[in-house]
């Protein structure tokens, strides 16, 4: 009911609290500065993961919201359904399947499309050379003006160049961002029509 309209959502789950919520059992839902192991293991360590939360729910000292998981899920995919602004990301999946090692460069969050998962680590006010965002870098290849696949492939080879080059043109609103994409040049080419 108090939902801001127009604002798009981003919900981070994984399979633990998926099974959860398909079988209706409850959602305890922590804050991460209480539980910061637990945090740390929802994107690094599934197992590890799975065995804090149960600990945690059962030391009654933190402070905690308890919600249905039928309800939740409900919930999600109803908002899902009528608005199209919620957008899951599946930790698990994107760190099982994912191109970097989640013990060591964890995926904690992605753009709302989850077109892009590259580690990220928080800014400092004060040294300005801390932190790391990732930035999409991306284009697309208009499927419809083509007769056969094989004519896209020039243009493709043109979009690499030209994203790739992007990356050291553009200019960058924080140090950390540039310094990622810089050092990480990730792109990414879809198709549309």
């Amino acid at each position: 009911e108090t939902r801001i309209r127009n604002m798009d959502y981003g919900v981070q789950l994984n399979g633990y609290l998926m099974k959860r919520m398909i079988r209706g059992d409850d959602i305890t839902l922590f804050s991460p500065h209480e539980v910061p192991a637990l945090y740390d293991a929802f994107y690094a360590d599934q197992k590890l993961f799975a065995t804090l939360y149960e600990l945690c729910e059962q030391d009654e000292s933190l402070r905690r919201i308890t919600v249905n998981g039928g309800d939740l899920l409900r919930s999600l995919t109803v908002e899902r359904q009528q608005t199209a602004r919620i957008y899951l990301m599946f930790v698990d999946n994107v760190s099982e399947h994912g191109a970097f090692d989640p013990a060591v460069d964890p995926i904690v969050q992605s753009n709302l499309c989850v077109e892009i998962t590259q580690p990220s680590s928080p800014l400092s006010v004060i040294d300005p050379g801390v932190g790391e965002i990732s930035l999409c870098t991306l284009s697309a290849i208009n499927l419809g003006k083509f007769d056969e696949p094989w004519e896209m492939k020039p243009y493709c080879r043109l979009a690499v160049e030209a994203l790739n080059q992007i990356i050291d043109y553009q200019e960058y609103p924080v140090l950390a961002a540039e310094r990622s994409t810089k050092n990480r040049r990730m792109i990414g080419i879809g198709i549309i029509n």
